[in-house]
């Protein structure tokens, strides 16, 4: 199962060499240089965004379902340079269908989601959110790799409870059925789509989180707080043996006022 993330990467090096020419028409000044396109989206349907959108990028081959069309869309600006960008930012936002344009007349919750069809086009559709406690939620099974992960030095238990706290946020109280298999570093998850969703997303920042561990940037500021540690405990050392000989010192002379006391007393005693 493809990720949000990685079908929007699909997505945008698909479209980009589609989207130049109208890139080149609806830009100007400065961000005509840099290929940018400001997208203004004063809210409203899907359907509504999906013509503009054609409008801003005329090559963008996408295809709405029809009840996706319905799909409520708020306000939004983004300064993109190509169209798969705003397909992913839209996938992202959770809304509504109004109850007049459903089946039973009851408002559907939900988000927008999309597939890549024979690298040629889009196709948008509404997936409904669904109660994953409920018998009508849908339940799926997700095979993930974290071979990766485990590579880079990142601990099994480090990557389960990271995917064990999103999947909590998601269901509170509720853990899906997870199984793993050691030799080829593969997990399985039982649950519904939403919450595959999560754990996918969790796993492709996790490799985010790896990748950096073992840059040069990491391993330099790794050095630079052992170094750091190094340095404090050293001077935390030299205090310790400075107020040692200071100490040492003061017992000294305390020493020396005491015989010089046994002293001056032995001397009065003879001359009595």
């Amino acid at each position: 199962m493809l990720s949000r993330t990685t079908k929007a990467f699909l997505t945008s090096s698909m479209l980009f060499a589609l989207s130049a020419p109208a890139l080149a028409q609806d830009t100007s000044g400065e961000d005509a240089n840099k290929g940018i396109v400001a997208f203004m989206f004063e809210g409203g349907t899907a359907s509504h965004l999906v013509d503009q959108l054609e409008t801003t990028f005329p090559d963008f081959p996408v295809v709405l379902d029809e009840k996706a069309g319905h799909f409520m869309l708020p306000q939004f600006e983004a300064r993109v340079t190509d169209a798969g960008t705003i397909v992913e930012l839209i996938t992202q936002m959770p809304g509504v269908i109004k109850a007049r344009f459903t089946n039973d007349g009851i408002t559907k919750k939900g988000n927008l989601d999309f597939q890549v069809v024979g690298r040629e086009l889009v196709y948008i559709t509404f997936d409904e959110e669904r109660d994953p406690s409920s018998p009508r939620a849908i339940i799926k099974v997700a095979v993930l790799s974290i071979q990766e992960l485990l590579t880079s030095g990142m601990e099994l238990e480090e990557i389960m409870s990271t995917i064990e706290a999103g999947i909590e946020l998601r269901m509170p109280g509720k853990q899906p059925t997870i199984r793993f298999h050691p030799t080829t570093g593969i997990i399985f998850i039982k649950s519904d789509k939403a919450t595959l969703d999560v754990v996918s997303m969790t796993i492709e920042a996790l490799k985010k989180s790896a990748t950096w561990r073992i840059s040069d940037e990491a391993l330099a500021a790794r050095a630079a707080v052992l170094k750091l540690k190094q340095i404090e405990t050293l001077e935390e050392l030299q205090d310790l043996t400075i107020e040692q000989q200071m100490k040492n010192l003061k017992e000294s002379q305390q020493r020396l006022e005491e015989r010089q006391k046994r002293r001056s007393q032995k001397d009065d005693d003879s001359e009595g």
